[in-house]
């Protein structure tokens, strides 16, 4: 591969690269081991899993996981059109609001991404615009599963995400569900509609006070009775009253506006929600790749030792077939 564009993170950076053999382009994260705590070990690590393990057009799609010279490295789909918190930063700095059936294509297009999720068993845990990427034709896709979990109970006490993303449960220190996406999604909804974060304040203790007064800023005004009803629903105070992902998709106000996603979308969506259904579990997530993302996560405690990972990670997945840098890595260790 070669590099074709350098973007730094914390705790990683991230590549725009080009593959020789197909002529793609991909995202690389690397990640230094050497520099990673072993909680942040742990969610790449964990990251890769998910990521391999899921199918969906509305996911950031997996390619290949590698270790090498103490680089831990993941090659995604490469999205083109940027992510949705810069897109909503331009349109507020030029005053212009999102058009209604914008607003709901985006926000359809990642619930359908969180139903194949929950429908695996698996907990976002921090959906917030910069974590949902846009394709060159603006199809929307939700990625950065580093600190997601996949729930082999109902709850978990984790409390990892973007704070004022974060539901009323988690300021009581309650443990958190499925509901706490939804959470999420209401506020994501809530910032398509008025190109600011919902519950964002100087003071983090004024915003837990007004989380748990159950204060919810009202939508503007243009929009209509529909979308003030769907953010109501998913700004419910109260966790359990909160609709299920399934739920949303079946209210009346939502299937009104079901036809704005782009019908080969919807087929696709469909057809991987069916495969990502509870029922079919083993079929969505690779055999090998389930207990290990049930079970505590372990790293190896040794620089020397990270590159024992290319003999359990996940396999290559390519369209286009062709040379892998596993493979390549595999035959130099021989």
């Amino acid at each position: 591969m070669c590099i074709v564009l350098y973007l730094f993170r914390e705790h990683s950076h991230k590549y725009k690269v080009e593959r020789l053999s197909d002529g793609q382009r991909y995202a690389l994260k690397v990640s230094d081991v050497d520099r990673l705590s072993p909680q942040s070990a742990c969610d790449v690590v964990r990251e890769i899993g998910l990521l391999a393990s899921l199918d969906h057009p509305h996911l950031v799609q997996y390619h290949e996981s590698f270790v090498d010279q103490s680089k831990l490295c993941i090659i995604t789909e490469y999205l083109s059109g940027g992510d949705l918190a810069t897109l909503l930063q331009r349109r507020r700095d030029a005053c212009q609001r999102l058009p209604e059936p914008q607003v709901w294509s985006a926000f359809l297009q990642i619930t359908l991404a969180v139903q194949a999720l929950h429908r695996a068993h698996i907990l976002h845990r921090d959906i917030k615009p910069q974590n949902v990427l846009l394709t060159s034709q603006g199809a929307l896709k939700l990625g950065d599963l580093g600190i997601a979990r996949i729930l082999d109970k109902v709850f978990t006490r984790a409390s990892s995400g973007t704070p004022h993303y974060m539901p009323p449960e988690f300021w009581r220190r309650q443990p958190c569900s499925y509901s706490a996406d939804i959470w999420a999604l209401g506020c994501l909804l809530h910032e398509l509609c008025s190109l600011k974060p919902c519950f964002l304040r100087s003071r983090q203790a004024d915003m837990e006070a007004e989380l748990l007064r159950g204060e919810i800023p009202a939508i503007p005004a243009r929009y209509s009775r529909d979308l003030q009803s769907v953010v109501r629903a998913l700004l419910h105070p109260d966790a359990a009253t909160r609709p299920t992902v399934d739920e949303v998709l079946a209210m009346p106000e939502v299937g009104r506006h079901v036809h704005l996603v782009p019908a080969a979308l919807r087929r696709a969506a469909s057809g991987s929600s069916a495969r990502s259904s509870s029922e079919a579990l083993p079929s969505l997530l690779f055999p090998s790749v389930l207990p290990a993302l049930l079970a505590p996560l372990s790293v190896p405690s040794r620089l020397a030792d990270w590159e024992t990972l290319n003999d359990i990670m996940p396999p290559p997945r390519y369209a286009s077939g062709g040379d892998t840098v596993t493979a390549a890595l595999r035959r130099r260790r021989a």
